[in-house]
């Protein structure tokens, strides 16, 4: 039992200090941002990533897991950040890998690795904004 209490002792103080869930501001973003490549994995177990221009524009790439027939690809597209701190994303892939793609998250900072990452994305696409704005 003093074991574990003992470990947690140890794991709060420093996820606090390192304000692990803390999202970033929309300065600290623009600030940062630009230059700047985020990593993931993707549901499919195949890793993702967006290098930001300064200019606004973006290149997304995705790669296959290890052991898949599947290419690496390239989408163009761009970013913006609102006043309240959210980078939103358009992927304009092509059709046979589904098109546009429009997400928008705030981003925080690892606290282990100082890495960015998404708070939470919100996903849409072009198609299923037509059916929400079609009547």
């Amino acid at each position: 039992m003093k074991r574990l209490l003992l470990g947690f002792a140890f794991v709060i103080p420093l996820s606090s200090a390192f304000g692990a869930d803390a999202a970033l501001s929309a300065s600290e973003i623009r600030q940062i941002l630009p230059g700047s490549t985020i990593h993931w994995i993707r549901h499919n177990g195949g890793p993702k990533s967006i290098s930001f221009h300064a200019d606004g524009s973006i290149d997304a790439y995705i790669n296959p897991r290890a052991h898949s027939r599947w290419e690496s690809h390239r989408a163009p597209g761009h970013w913006t950040v609102s006043d309240e701190g959210r980078v939103c994303v358009t992927e304009e892939w092509s059709l046979d890998l589904g098109g546009e793609h429009v997400w928008c998250s705030k981003l925080r900072r690892d606290a282990e690795s100082g890495e960015l990452r998404p708070v939470r994305r919100q996903e849409t696409t072009a198609a299923s904004e037509a059916d929400s704005t079609s009547h």
